[in-house]
């Protein structure tokens, strides 16, 4: 087996921080991984000053099924990024979200994901219509 560290002369660098979001002042992000975000406007003021400093943004969550990972605040600073990857399931929706556009995705651009995130859910509105068109 070939050790592939050895081979490019790369050594791979982890840095976990522990802190509020509030106190936690990087210069640059590599990835940051957002699992599940509260939907709550004071989580999301703190945690978008992280996400702007980030290279890439993965989230987990899930905003099609009764529950709300975020707000549309998070979801309107997603929608300008590149989106990389995404991977829908009942359970959860994995996304990877790269450089920022200079512009937001809308319509046919957009994911259900990031629909139901951005509209909030409007009231009303139900959770299948965010739901059917991702093939489950």
């Amino acid at each position: 087996m070939v050790d592939m560290r050895r081979t490019l002369d790369v050594k791979p660098r982890r840095r976990y921080h522990r802190s509020s979001f509030r106190n936690y002042r990087p210069e640059s992000i590599d990835v940051a991984f957002a699992s599940w975000p509260q939907n709550d406007e004071d989580t999301v003021r703190e945690l978008l000053p992280l996400l702007e400093r980030a290279a890439t943004i993965v989230y987990l969550g899930k905003n099609t099924d009764g529950v709300m990972c975020g707000t549309s605040r998070l979801f309107h600073h997603l929608a300008g990024r590149v989106l990389l990857g995404y991977v829908p399931d009942r359970q959860n929706v994995l996304a990877i979200y790269g450089a920022p556009l200079g512009r937001q995705r809308a319509g046919a651009e957009l994911r259900q994901e990031e629909r139901a995130g951005l509209s909030a859910l409007a009231p009303g509105k139900p959770w299948e219509d965010y739901t059917e068109s991702e093939g489950w």
